[in-house]
């Protein structure tokens, strides 16, 4: 059995409303002009008010055709077909056009043509041509609803038939981009799989060379200050080896089986302050967060401000020379704030490296809503602080 219920809605923006009224009121001001013509009065006499909201209503009913076109059309036709046998039709014949293109605009061509021909089998006894004359055998009154309703349902598909290639085209453009998508995502893995490589033959290599080197110092020295500074040098040598295979194993790894948990928080600031303290640095590590605080913040929060400590802690060894170094963690119910400060050369810290390390502390802080602030300090020396939000993990 045919369904007669749309599968698609036509566009209801104001101003296809507003170009509907339009054409509504010019089909109405056409059809008020013929029908007062003095030659047409004279033959078949004066509209009186119900022959003119009949031969009217066709045409007002198109500023509707949007909101229900199966409903608008049946209702056009009837109120046509009542009109017919005692005022005339007028233009209300011109309607059907943008009523049939609606219903067909809204429905599979199949289904829209069975509903037009039902129509047009309604109005096919009912034949006029001008006010009051009824010829029930008007071959060529006939022939104008024909083409009346196979003009707008001709239309109408072919706009659907149009929008059903867009939409075909659509989706095409969108499975190709994601297909394009897919190459470059296994292009990506295929390059951080190589770059894996190449850090672990490099880095890894050069890293451990330098382990060796130190233990095997260690061994062959009496000074206990230096065998002190050869076993940092190893244990950080270490430490950064474990570093360098978590992060080889995060550009290894698929996105799903990635390990995604730092490996590092705020319970690991302590020791790192402790081990370049111990390398001859001259810190000072306040911590005034609570102890508890590393279990209960999200991971990437703890993982941040470690990661802000060492990077500024290794600028500070590296670029200020002889200095005093202030570690300070604080925090309240809405953020984290880590400063680390020194009163060393200072400035120089904004160009070591490129800005390499600066640019990944502000980026790992921004990516938190929070901020970063560096910039030498009045009285020489130089600062970074950052503001993390305190987000609670749910652990």
């Amino acid at each position: 059995m045919t369904s007669f219920a749309p599968d698609r809605t036509p566009n209801r923006a104001p101003i296809w409303f507003v170009a509907d009224a339009c054409g509504a009121l010019t089909l109405g001001f056409v059809t008020v002009v013929q029908m007062t013509r003095p030659d047409a009065v004279d033959e078949f006499g004066a509209v009186g008010f119900p022959g003119w909201f009949l031969v009217m209503a066709p045409a007002a009913l198109i500023v509707v055709r949007r909101l229900a076109p199966l409903t608008v059309l049946a209702a056009a036709i009837g109120i046509y077909l009542v009109g017919a046998f005692d005022y005339g039709e007028g233009n209300g014949t011109l309607a059907l056009v943008p009523l049939a293109y609606t219903v067909a605009l809204t429905r599979p061509p199949r289904v829209s043509a069975t509903i037009l021909a039902i129509g047009l089998l309604a109005v096919w006894p009912i034949t006029f041509y001008g006010p009051g004359e009824i010829d029930a055998f008007d071959g060529g009154a006939r022939f104008v609803f024909v083409m009346f309703f196979l003009v707008g349902w001709a239309f109408g598909s072919q706009v659907r038939a149009s929008h059903e290639r867009q939409a075909a085209l659509a989706e095409h453009a969108a499975a190709t981009q994601a297909a394009v998508d897919a190459v470059a995502r296994q292009a990506v893995a295929e390059e951080r799989n190589r770059i894996a490589r190449e850090l672990h033959d490099a880095v890894g290599h050069s890293v451990n060379v330098m382990v060796m080197q130190a233990g095997a110092a260690r061994l062959a020295t009496q000074d206990e200050r230096a065998v002190g500074s050869l076993r940092e040098i190893e244990r950080v040598g270490r430490l950064a080896l474990g570093d360098l295979d978590r992060m080889l194993g995060l550009l290894h790894a698929t996105d799903d089986a990635a390990p995604l948990e730092p490996a590092y928080g705020l319970a690991d600031i302590g020791r790192l302050v402790e081990g370049i303290r111990a390398a001859g640095a001259d810190i000072e590590f306040v911590d005034g967060c609570p102890p508890e605080l590393d279990r209960t913040v999200e991971h990437t929060t703890s993982a941040t401000a470690y990661r802000i400590v060492q990077e500024a802690l290794t600028n500070a060894v590296k670029h200020a020379g002889p200095a005093h170094i202030e570690v300070t963690l604080r925090c309240d119910d809405r953020e984290l704030i880590v400063q680390v400060i020194d009163d060393g050369r200072g400035a120089a810290t904004a160009t070591g490296g490129g800005g390499r390390g600066l640019i990944g502390m502000r980026e790992r802080v921004e990516l938190l809503g929070g901020r970063l602030t560096t910039g030498p300090r009045a009285g020489g020396g130089y600062r970074v602080e950052a503001h993390i939000p305190r987000a609670e993990d749910d652990r």
